[in-house]
């Protein structure tokens, strides 16, 4: 995971998820590991500073981003297999998942990072001569321990049934919008079917003028 500079197109900051296990992951051997945690999703809070990533070992992993850098700040697992989707929903630290084992899953870690919210540039500032409480020790990580977050489960599962590809929150304005275009839409086609019934009714409105024409010519005669 790569937090980039895209005025100079260059990375600022990198995080390899396998240096963000737990200690229980730490037990496993290479070998061992049979998901390894390759990114597939990510998507950012709307403070701007905390965004969640979901990988292929079935785990949701949050982190924070503090000046140039970010850091790991949680993780949880609720999917037995890749987590394909992440999305935060708006205005909140509500975030849905979508996981290869068809589950959709509402999650609120509000009580576990609202709270601590800091803004980059005071985050920043106060680790500054802070070397021993950097993220990172002896070139790794620090690990989070198996049951640091273990109270966090979801607030709801969907059975999908398939693996999902692709999640998306319609805002109440797009909501609306969609709503208005479809009103549009059958306007516009009432709108047609009155135009083809108006000239329905005035060929059949000539007809009726032509036949009381005729008629009264014959009974004149």
């Amino acid at each position: 995971v790569m937090l980039w500079n895209l005025q100079k197109a260059r990375p600022l900051w990198t995080t390899n998820l396998q240096e963000c296990g737990t200690e229980e992951d730490s037990l496993q051997s290479a070998g061992q590991l049979f998901n390894p945690p390759l990114a597939h999703s990510l998507s950012v809070a709307s403070c701007g500073n905390i965004f969640g990533c979901g990988a292929q070992d079935g785990k949701v992993r949050i982190f924070r981003v503090t000046g140039l850098k970010f850091e790991h700040e949680l993780e949880f697992r609720g999917h037995s297999l890749g987590v394909s989707q992440v999305l935060f929903m708006p205005e909140s630290y509500c975030l849905l998942t979508g996981g290869n084992d068809g589950k959709v899953l509402l999650w609120d870690v509000s009580n576990d990072i609202g709270k601590q919210q800091k803004s980059p540039a005071k985050s920043l500032h106060k680790r500054k001569g802070q070397a021993a409480a950097t993220a990172r020790k002896d070139g790794k990580l620090n690990k989070v321990a198996s049951n640091e977050h273990a109270r966090i489960l979801p607030k709801l599962t969907i059975e999908h049934g398939e693996k999902v590809n692709w999640i998306t929150v319609e805002s109440r304005l797009q909501a609306l919008e969609t709503q208005f275009q479809d009103l549009d839409s059958s306007l516009q086609k009432l709108a047609q079917k009155f135009e083809v019934q108006a000239e329905l009714l005035e060929k059949e409105r000539s007809q009726d003028t032509a036949w009381i024409s005729a008629l009264e010519d014959r009974y004149h005669c």
